[in-house]
Formats: C-alpha cells, structure tokens, sequence
C-alpha cells in the first residue's frame, strides 16, 4: 500500500502539471494519465481530489468522448466513496465510538437513503419544470 499523500507532497501545481500532460494529447498519452489519476486517487486527500474535479468539470463539451466519460464515471466512484469514507471517520470521532465494518456499512447505508430520498424530493419538485423544457 502507497503512503498518503500529504498536501505539502501533491499540490495544485502537481494537479495542474498532471492534466496539461493529457491537453491535446494523442489518445493513448490521454489514457495513461487517466489511469495515473485514478491510481493515485485513494491516497490523495480530499482538497487535492476537489482540484481534479474542477479539472475534470472545466472539460469543454466538444472535447468530451467515451474515454472521458469512463474517466469521469470512475473518477467520481472512487471519489464519492473516498468522501464518504472521510465523513463516517469524522462522524466515529465526534461520537467517540471505533470504526468497524458494520458502523461503517449502517452510516453510509443511511447516507444513501437521506441522498435518494433528496434526490427524488428535488426530482418530484422540478419535474414539471423540466418537462416544459424538454417539450418541443
């Protein structure tokens, strides 16, 4: 297992110099450092994955392809669960309680309901605003 990577070790200027080594790339140099990016995803800390999101969400529309998007959909997996991972460890510390497996399986379980169920509110709310938009 790789060591974490602490702040002072990977910085925006690292984040920066990574994804201009993928900018007008040929397909497989984009590729790699795809893969590089989500290699080292699980031992970065969350500021530094926020400043590839913003990389990743600043891509413009013509430049997106099925590549990207794969990316993308991983990126964001491993993302989400890493951000997960962080509040349920804050959540066990200002509870005082140890983390195992199971606390750790209830509270994202519940994470994941509150979520769905906010999701669904926000849809139900919208809906018929976004149906006029998609109409013709």
């Amino acid at each position: 297992m790789l060591p974490r990577f602490g702040d002072n070790l990977f910085d925006e200027s690292i984040v920066e110099l990574i994804w201009k080594c993928q900018q007008g790339k040929h397909e497989e140099m984009v590729r790699t450092v795809y893969n590089l990016i989500q290699e080292v995803l699980p031992y970065l800390s969350l500021p530094i994955i926020d400043s590839f999101f913003e990389k990743i969400k600043s891509m413009p529309p013509p430049q997106i392809d099925e590549k990207y998007l794969v990316f993308m959909r991983e990126f964001s997996k491993e993302a989400f669960k890493k951000r997960y991972e962080h509040t349920f460890q804050a959540y066990a510390q200002e509870l005082g309680v140890p983390t195992n497996e199971h606390l750790q399986e209830k509270f994202l379980l519940t994470l994941y309901v509150q979520e769905s169920q906010a999701i669904a509110q926000l849809t139900a709310t919208n809906a018929g605003e976004l149906a006029t938009q998609l109409e013709p």
